[in-house]
């Protein structure tokens, strides 16, 4: 599968964390990722949207330069869709 598209699945899938996350926060829920979370507590919202850019950007850069294989973003992208899965499951039953 093509580096790109999979890369963009991975964007799609940190889009989705994000928005779940927030409604999981706003519901009375909290993030578990103690990075994620110090940085929802400093910064807010914004302050998880920038440091999910600074990490999908390092990211990019990675694949660009051929350091990051095909096999490796497959599975970068099943983790992802368990915590976005995750998050939905939080939100809708608890």
């Amino acid at each position: 599968m093509n580096s790109t598209i999979l890369f963009l699945t991975i964007i799609i899938l940190n889009v989705l964390d994000v928005v779940t996350t927030h409604i999981g926060i706003a519901g009375g829920r909290q993030e578990l990722n103690p990075i994620m979370n110090w940085f929802i507590q400093n910064f807010g919202t914004p302050g998880m949207v920038g440091f999910k850019f600074i990490v999908l950007s390092f990211l990019g850069v990675m694949i660009n330069m051929n350091f990051v294989s095909d096999n490796t973003l497959k599975v970068m992208i099943f983790l992802f869709s368990v915590v976005v899965l995750n998050n939905v499951y939080v939100i809708v039953f608890k």
